[in-house]
């Protein structure tokens, strides 16, 4: 069987990746007709671009023992880089007993990058959770989309040996990943916090920045996503309770700023300007606005106001409105005098005998703070086709699979 695949990713993160999916196949055995065979994890040679997984072909002998026979290359992918972020990959697997197993590994690859090319996957081939997923499929399936995000962000800025890199990758990803763990998984992170967040941080001088991250975090981290998906399938995590409409929970399943606006803001651009404060801003509101805890949203929503004035070549929001286009001008208006006000209201209040907390009506400025952050991106520069890239590699939700018919 042999097919080739085009994939939107690098070398090193599809081979890392395929170490990690094929790392506890030895515990599977493959029968044949005269004996069994036992496939070993992928390896992967930067050289040639090859990712070979060898095996061991296992017969009984006339004493009631078996013997091992080694089997290099029973499944061979050849990786060929197009671009910077895109390989073909030319997968062969001529071992009979072995293409079930092949088919569903390629059914995994098309769930993660994209639908194969050249090959004809059988229903009977995908585990029927690919094709209608209940609730655990589908958390275990989040697991997996985190897990990408993680190899593609953090651990491969550390495989190119770019500490600084790596660890502002890692700062941007946790808070989101733990974010993910108390909506979706709550049981898992106090596991988290204990076996991956306060891990010590020692590093040694003889080891490259990539053995001293895995040595630190890495390991741990990747056998924890690791075993939450495979908890998530077996159906062992808990779910946390549905979401009512009490005062805890925002009755809005939108996001106070637009998820597309903040990928954008993630974008590479040729401005100067660091876009991750006003980036950290925009998430705090959206969380924030989700848990209808409507103060944060407010004093948040206040400090994008004071951050983003620069971009516009001015020292202040006042000035920002008093020069921006008349089209412009009414809703930044609206933040000017309505937004900030209410926020200072509620942020320099000194306590009374009777308080009234902020209530949803008070801080509906969802158009005209989003109207501000697309008026940040075209300051930068951003084309709208960078907004839906980006917005589709952050989205942590999954879609399902086109498989071939």
């Amino acid at each position: 069987m042999e097919t080739t695949l085009f994939l939107d990713t690098t070398p090193a993160i599809f081979a890392a990746w395929l170490e990690q999916k094929t790392r506890l196949v030895y515990v599977t055995d493959f029968p044949t007709d005269k004996g069994r065979i036992a496939l070993q994890t992928s390896r992967y040679n930067p050289a040639t671009g090859l990712v070979s997984m060898p095996g061991v072909y296992i017969t009984p002998t006339n004493d009631a023992s078996e013997q091992a026979i080694p089997l290099p290359d029973l499944i061979v992918f050849r990786i060929v880089r197009l671009a910077p972020e895109r390989i073909e990959v030319a997968v062969r697997c001529d071992q009979p007993a072995l293409q079930r197993y092949c088919l569903e590994l390629l059914a995994e690859i098309a769930q993660r990058w994209g639908e194969p090319k050249g090959i004809r996957i059988s229903t009977q081939a995908v585990p029927p959770t690919t094709l209608s997923p209940n609730p655990h499929e589908a958390l275990a399936r989040k697991l997996e989309v985190w897990q990408k995000q993680y190899y593609d962000e953090v651990d491969s800025a550390f495989a190119r040996q770019d500490r600084s890199r790596g660890e502002a990758a890692f700062a941007s990803w946790e808070p989101r990943f733990l974010e993910f763990l108390r909506r979706s998984a709550p049981s898992l992170e106090p596991i988290f916090d204990k076996t991956v967040k306060k891990r010590s941080a020692s590093r040694l001088a003889n080891l490259t920045h990539h053995q001293n991250w895995k040595r630190h975090k890495g390991n741990a981290l990747e056998a924890f996503i690791t075993q939450a998906i495979l908890d998530a399938r077996a159906e062992r995590l808990p779910f946390p309770p549905a979401a009512n409409a009490d005062h805890k929970t925002s009755r809005s399943s939108e996001p106070f700023i637009s998820r597309q606006l903040i990928a954008g803001l993630r974008a590479p651009h040729q401005s100067p300007f660091d876009t991750a404060r006003i980036v950290t801003y925009c998430e705090e509101i959206n969380d924030n606005y989700e848990r209808a805890h409507y103060s944060s949203v407010a004093f948040l929503s206040r400090a994008v106001l004071d951050h983003c004035p620069p971009v516009f070549g001015q020292p202040n929001f006042e000035s920002v409105v008093a020069h921006i286009g008349r089209a412009s001008r009414d809703p930044l208006e609206r933040l000017d005098k309505s937004l900030k006000g209410i926020a200072n209201a509620h942020l320099h209040k000194q306590i009374t005998q009777r308080e009234v907390p902020p209530i949803l009506q008070e801080i509906q400025f969802q158009s005209e703070l989003n109207h501000l952050v697309s008026l940040i991106l075209a300051r930068l520069g951003i084309p709208p086709e960078d907004l839906i890239s980006h917005a589709q590699r952050d989205d942590p939700t999954p879609s399902a699979p086109n498989l071939p018919t």
